[in-house]
């Protein structure tokens, strides 16, 4: 992380330390969207209904 930002050293100005929370803000809307929550809850909602309808046909 450190060697990252040695190579996009003066993003704004020659203040380093506001170049250094620049580029932490950065690299965090990078990171924002990898991450996969939620696709197990998208999978159960969307099979629910035909394992419900499956249970209540066999019944029957």
């Amino acid at each position: 992380m450190e060697d990252d930002f040695e190579e996009m050293r003066n993003l704004m100005d020659d203040d380093l330390a506001l170049d250094y929370i620049l580029y932490e803000d950065m690299a965090q809307d990078q990171n924002k969207g990898k991450e996969g929550k939620g696709c197990l809850a998208n999978v159960v909602i969307l099979l629910l209904p035909w394992v419900a309808s499956y249970c209540l046909l066999v019944q029957f």
